[in-house]
C-alpha cells in the first residue's frame, strides 16, 4: 500500500524545503498534489522525455514505498539528546534565551482571595486559575475576579478530582472527577456556572491511568500502574463510546529484579498484614499535553512519543545515555537519594513548547554541581540529603541539548536577566504555548532578596508585598 506520508517526506528533502515542525505531531505534512505541482522538475514537451519522468516518479513510488515499514519506527530519524556529552558542557542559562519578556504580577489579597497554600497555576485567556479542586481565579494584571469551589455531593458537585484543565478556545473549565469505573467530566463556563457531565465508560475488562482529552474529542490513556493481571499496553486512545482507536505495546519492559511485580502488603489499622498476591504493577507512560502538544515519556524509556493523524503512536524524540546508565540500570545497593552510578529522567518535570524542551532529571554520582540540606524526623534525628537535581534544555531549532547550571546555590531555573528575579522555572505552558507561568511565594522574595540585594525591576514589585500577601504570579513571553 502507498505510504502517502513517506512520499510527502522524500519530496520534500529531494527539494530542500521540508517543513519539520515539533508540534502536536512530528512532522506537519502537506497535501501531496502540492509537491508533485509545485516541486516536480519542468521536463520539455516530449512524448519520450514524458515516459521518462513518469517512469522515474514510478520508481521513485516504490522506494519510498519499499523502505517506508523498515523506517516506521526507526528513532534514528528523530532528534536526539546526548546526555553524556551534555555533562561535560552545563552551563547557566540565561531567561532571555527563550524569553522576551518576564512580568511579576502581585494577586491581590483579600478576604475572599487569599491563598491558603501553595498549590498549582493555570494561565489561559488571561486568567491566572490558583488552586487544585477549589481555586481563586485572577486577571493579567493580579485583581481578584471570583472563586472555584464545588465541593459536595449535589449537581455540579464533587467530593474528589483527579485534574482540572482550562479550554483555550472557550474558556470552560473541565474537570476530571474521581471515577474508579469510568471517565467523568464535568463542565463549567468560564465564570463557573455548571453545564453539564460527560461519563465515558471504560472498554470491557481494561483498567486506565492517567486520562486526557485530546482536541477532536478522544480519549488518551496511560496504562495503570498496578492491576490485577499484567496489561499488554503502554497507551491508549478511545472515542467518545469508550471504543479503542489505537493502542501502543509497552515502551519498555522491567527487568528480572523483581520489580515488575510482587506481592503488595497492606498493613491494617489493626496491625494485620493481608497480602495481596494478585495485584502486579506495569510499565506505564507520564502524559504531558500542553501548547498545542501531546507527549509520553518514563524515566525508565529512552524514547519520547507522541501522535499521529491516525492515532498511532510515534516516536518523536530519543534519549542517547551512552555510557552512563539510565535509571532501568541502577545498582542494586543504593547508599541514599542523590547517589548510585546512573542518572534518572524525573516524572511530572516535562514541559515543551514551539522551540524548547524542558526536562529534570537526578544526576546522582555524575553531578557536576550539588547541595546538601538537613531534614529532621519525627524523632529530631538529623538527615543530610544530597540533591542532584538538575533540568536540561533542548533548542527544537538549533538541536543542542544543555544541562542547567543553578544561577544561584540551590536555586534552580533559568537566570532572570530581564527583570532581576530569582531564577525561573515554569510550572505550567499555555494552550497556545506563548506563556510560561509560575508561583513565587513570599518567604522566597524575602530570601532572594537577603541573598541578592540591588535595584531591578523585580525588587520593586517585591518592595509593595507583604509577608502575608498572597504569592506572586510570573508571566513569562515565550520566543
Amino acid at each position: 500500500m502507498l505510504n502517502l506520508s513517506a512520499v510527502r517526506c522524500f519530496y520534500s528533502r529531494l527539494h530542500g524545503f521540508g517543513r519539520w515542525d515539533v508540534g502536536a505531531f512530528c512532522i506537519k505534512e502537506e497535501p501531496l498534489n502540492y509537491y508533485i505541482m509545485h516541486c516536480t522538475p519542468v521536463i520539455p514537451v516530449s512524448r519520450f522525455l514524458r515516459a521518462l519522468h513518469n517512469l522515474f516518479v514510478f520508481l521513485v513510488l516504490i522506494f519510498v514505498v519499499s523502505c517506508s515499514d523498515t523506517n516506521k519506527n526507526d528513532v534514528s530519524v528523530v532528534p536526539v539528546l546526548d546526555i553524556e556529552s551534555a555533562l561535560g558542557n552545563a552551563r547557566i542559562v540565561d531567561l532571555s534565551e527563550i524569553a522576551l519578556d518576564i512580568q511579576y504580577i502581585p494577586l491581590e489579597t483579600t478576604k475572599n482571595s487569599v491563598l491558603r497554600s501553595l498549590t498549582s497555576v493555570v494561565y489561559e485567556r488571561g486568567k491566572f486559575y490558583v488552586g487544585l479542586r477549589d481555586f481563586k481565579v485572577f486577571s493579567k494584571d493580579g485583581a481578584y475576579l471570583w472563586s472555584f469551589d464545588k465541593s459536595g455531593r449535589g449537581p455540579g458537585e464533587y467530593m474528589f478530582s483527579n485534574s482540572m484543565k482550562v479550554d483555550e478556545n472557550s474558556g470552560n473549565i473541565v474537570v476530571d472527577v474521581f471515577s474508579r469505573d469510568n471517565i467523568t467530566l464535568y463542565i463549567y463556563d468560564s465564570t463557573g456556572v455548571f453545564l453539564h457531565e460527560s461519563v465515558i465508560e471504560f472498554p470491557d475488562s481494561i483498567k486506565l491511568g492517567t486520562t486526557t482529552v485530546l482536541d477532536n474529542g478522544f480519549f488518551l490513556s496511560a496504562a495503570p500502574q498496578s492491576s490485577g493481571q499484567r496489561v499488554n499496553y503502554w497507551a491508549m486512545v478511545t472515542d467518545g463510546h469508550g471504543r479503542v482507536v489505537s493502542q501502543m505495546p509497552p515502551a519498555y519492559s522491567f527487568d528480572e529484579r523483581g520489580r515488575d511485580g510482587g506481592d503488595i502488603i497492606v498493613v491494617t489499622k489493626e496491625g494485620e498484614r493481608i497480602n495481596l498476591p494478585s495485584i502486579v504493577s506495569n510499565p506505564y507512560p507520564f502524559i504531558f499535553e500542553g501548547a498545542g502538544l501531546v507527549r509520553l515519556y518514563s524515566p525508565y524509556a529512552d524514547t519520547i512519543y507522541t501522535m499521529n493523524a491516525n492515532h498511532e503512536f510515534v516516536p518523536c524524540f530519543a534519549i542517547n545515555h551512552g555510557s552512563i546508565p539510565p535509571l532501568k540500570e541502577k545498582p542494586e545497593v543504593l547508599q541514599g537519594y542523590g547517589k548510585g552510578k546512573f542518572i534518572s529522567l524525573l516524572p511530572k518535570e516535562y514541559k515543551e513548547w514551539k522551540n524548547h524542551l524542558l526536562m529534570a532529571w537526578l544526576l546522582n554520582d555524575y553531578a557536576y554541581e550539588s547541595y546538601t540540606d538537613t531534614l529532621y524526623d519525627g524523632t529530631g534525628k538529623a538527615h543530610v540529603r544530597k540533591h542532584t537535581n538538575t533540568y536540561g534544555i533542548y533548542d527544537k531549532t538549533g538541536g543542542e541539548f544543555i544541562f542547567m547550571k543553578q544561577p544561584l546555590k540551590g536555586w534552580y531555573g533559568f537566570n532572570d536577566d530581564l527583570a532581576g528575579g530569582p531564577p525561573f522555572i515554569p510550572s505550567y505552558i499555555s494552550g497556545d504555548g506563548k506563556y510560561a507561568v509560575s508561583l513565587v511565594n513570599t518567604s522566597m522574595i524575602e530570601k532572594f532578596l537577603d541573598t541578592n540585594p540591588g535595584d531591578s525591576k523585580f525588587t520593586e514589585i517585591a518592595a509593595r508585598v507583604a509577608f502575608d500577601d498572597n504569592p506572586v504570579a510570573v508571566l513569562v513571553t515565550l520566543k
